[in-house]
């Protein structure tokens, strides 16, 4: 006994090691794991018992994705007629709450394990089993896996094991074959029975090593665990390989139910009756929090790019409401956009000089609000307006320069004028709204600069854990103050009519 632990022993010590992750893609089974993790997400929002009341589906989806065998027989052994019947009384359940979406995700559910009973699905994770059992024909292979696979691949070549019997095996084999992720076996991480070893999975997991840490350090300084140990194919799921939590139908369903009650929410259909309607876009969150931002403003986005390294390196650019995409990540204040612009540019120019000047761009927008109660209301004003020459496309544009953030529409001049303003006013009120935009601008590209400085000094994996944990991040910049990074769930909606009051709120779940 003694004597086969040392000779187990120098062999460890002195063998080399190869280690290479094989990623499947199978359609049916990314659809079966996106279903799943959406019945849990959707029903925490009902009550815990439902969620609590999916396990019911968990084995079954957990054994058809790491499975070696046809999949009907997978189904046939997991769904036998006590857990048949827990399922349909579970689903049953399911369709008292009348949500589209839940409704629509039975269905994908139901297909998809109809597709898998009749082997309508290729099993590939068997197929690369397989192969690799050809590819080394003699030599000495084990395959792990948390699956009985021992009447499928037992032979002379091959033993097969459970992982916590490969623990005490004490032996050293020429190629290891784990069935699933590495997450699935740590104690694997830094105890290596393989010169040569294989990881395969559906690329829906992430193939994250627990050991990256060290792996992303010099190993030589830090111990010799990994001497001799190489490494090929990815240690971890880029960000934009993560597949998409809802399918394609469910995500227009969601995406349709939850604007409408936010539109209906924030907007107003009675134009004529709310003057300070401007428009503006709704921009959903993954974390259940929606942005409204003004048309025609732009934000700031946090871009992956990749280092010389192959490291991920963050940069803060800015970019239109109108021009977001799903999964985007922004940068948003705690108050309004405007609000902290105005802080950064009062910095520049100094406050009492910044006071002065919007005192000018106050003044002519209350004269116009003041013109627009005269006339009647702001249809009013857009048609008289438009009689005097003033050169305005839609009633919408008359509202952002009324109510909106515009300091300086391209027909100032005209409208000072159509407000009978003096020579004089008209000259400090142009200048001023000149002085203020500039000052805007340097602000702007200041904010950026900071934020970027900030960004370069935030470990990089800190935020993407919290955004992948908490879709949130929050940190501060100093003398500016608190900052919200959010990834974008659905394309922004554009809404035309949304109180100036609502601009630039972000809306809690």
């Amino acid at each position: 006994m003694h004597t086969d632990i040392l000779e187990f022993l120098n062999d460890y010590s002195e063998s080399t090691n190869n280690i290479k992750q094989i990623r499947i893609d199978s359609p049916e089974l990314t659809q079966l794991h996106k279903v799943y993790n959406n019945f849990y997400r959707k029903l925490g929002k009902y009550n815990n018992e439902l969620k609590e009341d999916l396990k019911v589906l968990k084995p079954l989806n957990f054994y058809l994705q790491i499975s070696c065998y046809d999949y009907s027989d997978v189904i046939q052994e997991k769904l036998n007629e006590e857990t048949k019947e827990k399922v349909n009384e579970f689903l049953g359940t399911l369709t008292y709450l009348d949500d589209p979406t839940i409704n629509h995700l039975i269905n994908l559910f139901i297909n998809l394990i109809k597709n898998f009973s009749e082997d309508k699905v290729k099993n590939l994770i068997s197929e690369n089993v397989e192969k690799l059992i050809d590819d080394y024909k003699g030599k000495t292979i084990a395959i792990v896996s948390y699956e009985d696979v021992k009447k499928k691949y037992f032979s002379s070549e091959v033993e097969v094991y459970q992982p916590n019997i490969f623990l005490k095996t004490n032996k050293i084999f020429d190629v290891v074959i784990f069935v699933g992720t590495p997450s699935l076996y740590p104690e694997f991480q830094t105890l290596l029975f393989g010169k040569k070893i294989y990881y395969i999975s559906h690329n829906n997991f992430n193939a994250k090593f627990k050991t990256e840490q060290i792996l992303s350090s010099d190993l030589n300084s830090i111990s010799n665990l990994y001497e001799g140990v190489t490494f090929n194919g990815e240690t971890k799921m880029n960000v934009d390989e993560q597949v998409e939590y809802l399918d394609n139908e469910s995500l227009e369903i969601e995406k349709e139910i939850r604007l409408n009650n936010i539109v209906e929410k924030y907007s107003n259909n009675k134009v004529s009756e709310m003057n300070d309607n401007i428009s503006g876009y709704l921009i959903p969150f993954t974390n259940g929090k929606v942005f409204i931002s003004p048309e025609n403003a732009k934000l700031h986005v946090l871009s992956v790019e990749n280092s010389i390294d192959d490291a991920k390196d963050f940069k803060v650019l800015k970019k239109p409401s109108e021009k977001l995409k799903v999964n985007d990540w922004i940068i948003i204040k705690n108050y309004t956009t405007a609000t902290y612009l105005a802080k950064v540019a009062k910095n520049i120019i100094g406050e009492s000089s910044y006071d002065e000047c919007m005192t000018y761009i106050n003044n002519y927008k209350s004269e116009l609000v003041s013109k627009m109660n005269e006339i009647g209301n702001v249809k009013s004003l857009y048609r008289d307006m438009k009689k005097h020459g003033i050169k305005i496309s839609t009633v919408l544009l008359l509202k952002n320069w009324l109510f909106g953030d515009t300091i300086k529409p391209r027909e100032l001049e005209k409208i000072l004028n159509y407000l009978s303003f003096s020579d004089y006013l008209v000259n400090k009120t142009i200048n001023a709204a000149d002085k203020i935009i500039q000052a805007h601008i340097t602000a702007g590209r200041e904010v950026i600069k900071e934020l970027n400085k900030k960004i370069e000094v935030i470990d990089n994996e800190e935020i993407m854990e919290e955004m992948s944990v908490n879709e949130e991040y929050v940190f501060d910049l100093e003398g500016v103050g608190e900052f919200l990074i959010q990834q974008v769930q659905y394309t922004p909606q554009k809404v035309d009519n949304i109180s100036s009051k609502d601009m630039y709120k972000l809306i809690g779940r």
